[in-house]
């Protein structure tokens, strides 16, 4: 079934013995695709610098929240060259996180709005990242008077808050959490997310799938996820990997023939 992975971390160090064991397993998975995402100066350059050799790998641009307050202009300037290169399909990753950095909240306030003012003037969707802080992102989502192209990236909220997200155009994206057991309110968000607004991605590194909790996350398990995905809604996984496969070339235009 032809899927998507509408946000990766293929440049972290978590991959740097065995990536083209990696890229491998996910495309005889399926994988048709991979949205490789951008944290900061030197994993962005990575990313661009990966799909020079690899078609199938499409890189964004961006500063996390938890990495804003020790970037300097010349960083800032570094990533944005990115954000303007031909190949840059997003901007981000990007948001808020109030659970590691809490401290640093006006800054990543600034960070933010920043990279959305990039993503406006550069007609970009824009990747976001929300830990523990919804409120907060939707108020400065909702300042903007406009309606956003992105993404709530693995998202962790509510119902309420899918709908809050679907409101402002977001699309959004769900990882291995919402296949975890005790997830019943994550899952009880998909029945609130438009068909066409659905994405489905790994976090890769991070977050696993139930079955591979405690290993490194690849793409090659996103199977797992959209069972869940599917089980919830009451579909066949091909259907919703189908689904989110075309929001995504969608929403990121990506170079891809939908499926």
């Amino acid at each position: 079934m032809p899927i998507v992975d509408s946000h990766s971390h293929l440049c972290f160090e978590h991959f740097s013995t065995d990536l083209k064991e990696t890229l491998q397993r996910a495309r005889d998975a399926g994988v048709i695709g991979f949205v490789n995402v951008g944290t900061d100066p030197v994993t962005t350059s990575l990313c661009f610098k990966l799909a020079e050799a690899e078609p199938d790998i499409f890189p964004t641009a961006g500063i996390h929240p938890n990495d804003a307050a020790t970037t300097s202009e010349e960083d800032w300037a570094t990533v944005e060259a990115f954000a303007r290169h031909p190949r840059c399909v997003g901007i981000g990753e990007t948001g808020l996180d109030w659970f590691r950095s809490g401290d640093a909240r006006d800054v990543q306030k600034a960070a933010f709005r920043r990279q959305l003012d990039w993503a406006h003037r550069l007609d970009l969707p824009v990747v976001i990242h929300c830990r523990d802080a919804h409120e907060d992102t939707y108020a400065i989502l909702e300042d903007l008077g406009r309606p956003v192209r992105g993404v709530m990236h693995c998202f962790s909220g509510t119902p309420d808050d899918a709908d809050r997200a679907v409101a402002l155009g977001l699309h959004v994206s769900y990882a291995g959490p919402v296949s975890y057991k005790k997830n019943d309110v994550l899952r009880a968000s998909l029945a609130r997310v438009p068909e066409d607004r659905l994405l489905v991605e790994t976090d890769c590194p991070f977050l696993p799938p139930e079955g591979f909790r405690g290993k490194r996350n690849e793409p090659s398990y996103l199977s797992v996820t959209l069972d869940a995905i599917a089980r919830t809604l009451g579909r066949g996984p091909r259907d919703v990997a189908t689904m989110t496969a075309r929001n995504a070339i969608n929403l990121f235009r990506l170079p891809i023939t939908p499926p």
